[in-house]
């Protein structure tokens, strides 16, 4: 029993070390560089609040809520080098619930991709905020209200989809319409 036991242990050790390629074949690039910086408390916080208005435990890949974002490298979330979140991408991760008004604290997130999810309930005031935003895509999810028009005033956005979403107005405003005239993907 005790060769058996002391067999099968080898054979999972040898399985796990080729589970991972040699070191000279990763990209150190997308390594942690020991450099990271701790999430900032109150942008952790907003995405605590997030996880928890869009029930976190059921996602398809979901968040230990123990870790820090930027340093231990939460799905979906990239940090920059002074641990401010610049950008949150979570499609197809099965949230389901809704954005929370601390959303508005993460004043340098850059890209914010939360499509094919069952995300309802209108976009919360503070998403007004988030002026650095340069992509966002909403689409095919649940979200009411009417149509977010701060994001037609955001400087950099270059990419904004809002398609199959239950928003009020059946056309985009004419403020969309002019963004898309300046070269913005919108849809």
């Amino acid at each position: 029993m005790v060769l058996l036991i002391i067999t099968i242990l080898f054979l999972l050790s040898n399985q796990t070390q080729a589970l991972f390629p040699e070191p000279e074949l990763l990209d150190i690039t997308w390594t942690d560089s020991g450099d990271a910086r701790y999430t900032k408390l109150d942008e952790k916080s907003a995405l605590v609040d997030l996880w928890r208005s869009s029930s976190g435990i059921h996602w398809a890949t979901t968040w230990d809520l123990r870790q820090d974002p930027c340093v231990n490298g939460w799905h979906g979330i990239l940090c920059d080098e002074y641990g401010a979140v610049i950008s949150i991408d979570l499609p197809r991760n099965r949230l389901s619930g809704f954005l929370p008004r601390s959303l508005g604290i993460l004043t340098s997130l850059i890209k914010f991709h939360v499509n094919d999810n069952l995300l309802t309930g209108p976009l919360p005031k503070s998403f007004s905020k988030l002026i650095n935003l340069e992509s966002i895509n909403l689409s095919q999810n649940r979200f009411t209200g009417s149509m977010p028009l701060a994001a037609s005033t955001f400087p950099n956005v270059v990419l904004l989809h809002l398609a199959k979403n239950d928003f009020d107005q059946s056309a985009l405003p004419d403020e969309f319409l002019k963004m898309q005239m300046n070269g913005v993907d919108v849809w």
